[in-house]
């Protein structure tokens, strides 16, 4: 099956920055700069997020170390994105359109349809995403959050081009412990399923993510660059 992406020139200064022109094949192997010169990546995503809710945009709330990211990079001020929040994963993920890269399947989970097979949407395996491009070019890759972009054998970040991963893997949860989905799991760490017994006990998802990710980086050998979502 010939895979496709919309990924031309990757350009990151402190997040990410992507091209929508033309649809190109990646059926030949990705090559890059080779060296110490790569930059390490780090993607940073908010769910539900409001514009205003940093200081560097107007809220009272402080949050000095969001604001130090923007006011020393760059600060898109008429930026645009999908009212829900899968939409805007896939678009992160694909740099396309929902519909060419969503395929519509019930959500399933060991065999049994869940939700009356509600948000169920997988990212199409015939997109090349972002992690899988910077996979072939050498990269080091390891997501932590909200994935809810396919569940089946397959679609999981553990097949999609991170080395590593701890997520959560369906839709909406509670981030604590108890799961507000009749799901058999709702996080896998490093493509296996947890069940929700398997957390720690003072388990809070925003604040596990976050070690997580740090825990990756300070692992990091310096062999290799690395992109941590």
């Amino acid at each position: 099956v010939r895979r496709y992406s919309n990924w031309l020139i990757l350009a990151f200064v402190s997040l990410a920055g992507c091209s929508d022109r033309d649809l190109v094949g990646t059926d030949e192997e990705v090559s890059g700069p080779s060296g110490d010169n790569r930059p390490n990546i780090l993607y940073i995503v908010a769910d539900d997020l409001g514009f205003t809710d940093i200081g560097a945009f107007g809220s009272e709330i402080p949050t000095p170390n969001l604001d130090k990211l923007a006011f020393s990079g760059m600060r898109m001020t008429n930026f645009h994105a999908h009212s829900s929040c899968q939409a805007s994963r896939v678009r992160m993920m694909a740099s396309s359109g929902v519909s060419p890269a969503l395929e519509i399947h019930p959500a399933i989970f060991d065999g049994v349809a869940y939700n009356g097979g509600e948000r169920g949407n997988l990212l199409s395996l015939n997109w090349a995403i972002l992690p899988e491009l910077l996979q072939d070019a050498g990269y080091v890759n390891y997501i932590a959050g909200k994935w809810d972009l396919g569940a089946l054998e397959g679609y999981s970040p553990a097949t999609r081009g991170f080395e590593r991963s701890f997520v959560n893997i369906g839709a909406s949860n509670s981030h604590f412990a108890e799961r507000i989905y009749e799901y058999p799991f709702m996080y896998q760490d490093d493509g296996v399923n947890l069940a929700n017994e398997d957390l720690p006990a003072d388990f809070y998802a925003t604040r596990y993510y976050t070690d997580k990710i740090i825990e990756f980086i300070q692992s990091n050998d310096g062999e290799q660059p690395w992109f941590a979502f």
